[in-house]
Parts: structure tokens; sequence; C-alpha cells
């Protein structure tokens, strides 16, 4: 079996699972854990286009590094005195209890 990394998949498959929502209404009912993915997708999607990285030369790992440097940024910005890596680490820790318990749920 071989293994993959974000870094082998192409940019472009963000738009691909992003199309999973365009007949949605809003706000995005989630039925799925797919559904999650998708809509993270969409972000991440318009932030390649955004950005210049909506191309298959670029990769998935790529747009989401640059995308989780610009969170630091953000966080950093609203509280200049406290390291931005700081804030996005605690909302890291939050993010993966829910995941963990996102992946345990059957959602309908």
């Amino acid at each position: 079996m071989t293994e993959h990394t974000l870094y082998d998949v192409p940019a472009t498959v963000l738009k691909v699972m992003a199309q999973n929502l365009e007949n949605e209404n809003y706000p995005v009912r989630i039925r799925s854990n797919d559904d999650h993915a998708s809509l993270a997708a969409a972000a991440l999607w318009l932030f390649a286009k955004q950005t210049g990285l909506d191309r298959d030369s670029e990769s998935l790992g790529t747009v989401l590094t640059d995308f989780l440097g610009d969170l630091l940024h953000l966080c950093e910005q609203f509280d200049p005195d406290t390291s931005g890596e700081k804030h996005l680490r605690e909302s890291l820790r939050t993010a993966l209890m829910h995941f963990e318990q996102e992946k345990e749920e059957r959602l309908y």
C-alpha cells in the first residue's frame, strides 16, 4: 500500500469536494462527516482562488499550510501582546476534541 500525504493531493481536489455543497441552502445542514470535510474544502478552495494556489501544480498541503499561517496572523491581530500561536494551539485542541466526538457520532 502506498502512503500519500496532503502534498501528493492537487489543490484542485478542493473544488471537487466543495461542489458537494453547491445545491445546499444556508446554513448547510450537516448530515455526515463528509459534509464537514466539504465545508472545509469550500473555505480552503476560496482561499486557494484568492491566493493563486488554485492549480493542479499546487498541493492541498501547501494551501492548508498557507491558510494556517494566515490564521496565526489573524489570531495575533486580535491580541498583539500574546502569541498568535498560543491562540491557534488552544483552538486546535478544542477542534480536536470536537473532531474526535464527531468521528464517533452517527449523523443523520
